[in-house]
């Protein structure tokens, strides 16, 4: 189940109970149902897992903007970009680090999977301060598999990233850096080829949300009196979504 498995049934379930559970699995995964017969050519039921297993993006796209077009509060947004993440790709640490008017980043909202429970805010701190300056100008999902390209990414000082599977990308609109987004899980259960495409739709209605938050809440002031979207976080606003 921590792999992203989305039932357990037992070895000697009856064929009914299973066709039951398979489509409660597809109904949870936003996937189209299995029907019967599917299976009863060989080549029928490849194609029809292939097709199964890739998803429509732009349903997912229109889903995604449906959850955050109306929010105006930055902590919203976060938490449902974070919800969605996860019922799209399945368990897997997430954080979202927004910048502050100083320069500097601060993590404004995570999800713990599998880092230790009592040092994972820190780490992830830590993680605000090294990665996220060096991932601010980057374009586009950068895929991030092993060590080696983790550390040509993000530079040293983050070891603990080594046995990870990471997909990491900055949220930009006219040229400034709204937010640095980074997912990672372990080598073992890497994300599939289609999480890069989710995560690039995701970069660019997260970061036009963003923008658009801003925009409002600034709409009186000058630009260059507008701040940015981090600051005012306090240490319990940053748990969003731990």
């Amino acid at each position: 189940m921590r792999a992203g498995a989305a039932d357990i049934v037992s070895a000697d379930i009856k064929p009914r109970e299973l066709a039951k559970r398979i489509r409660a699995a597809c109904k949870h995964a936003g996937l189209p149902p299995a029907r019967p017969g599917d299976g009863a050519n060989p080549h029928k039921g490849i194609k029809a897992t292939k097709l199964a297993s890739t998803p429509d993006m732009a349903s997912l796209e229109a889903d995604y903007r449906r959850m955050i077009d109306a929010e105006l509060d930055v902590e919203a947004i976060l938490r449902h970009t974070l919800e969605f993440v996860l019922a799209k790709l399945g368990p897997t640490n997430a954080a979202i680090f927004l910048p502050g008017s100083t320069g500097d980043y601060q993590l404004g909202a995570y999800v713990n999977f599998s880092c230790p429970k009592d040092t994972a805010e820190v780490m992830l701190d830590h993680l605000a301060n090294i990665a996220a300056p060096r991932l601010e100008k980057s374009i586009g999902v950068l895929t991030l598999p092993d060590a080696r390209a983790i550390q040509e990414a993000v530079g040293e000082g983050v070891e603990w990233l080594g046995n990870q599977h990471a997909l990491a990308f900055a949220c930009r609109q006219e040229d400034e850096t709204l937010a640095v987004f980074m997912i990672f899980r372990d080598r073992t259960t890497p994300f599939a080829d289609h999480a890069r495409s989710l995560m690039d739709m995701i970069r660019e209605q997260f970061g036009r949300q963003l923008a658009k938050v801003i925009r409002i809440h600034h709409r009186h002031l000058p630009r260059d009196k507008w701040g940015r979207v981090g600051d005012g976080l306090t240490s319990d606003e940053d748990d969003l979504a731990a």
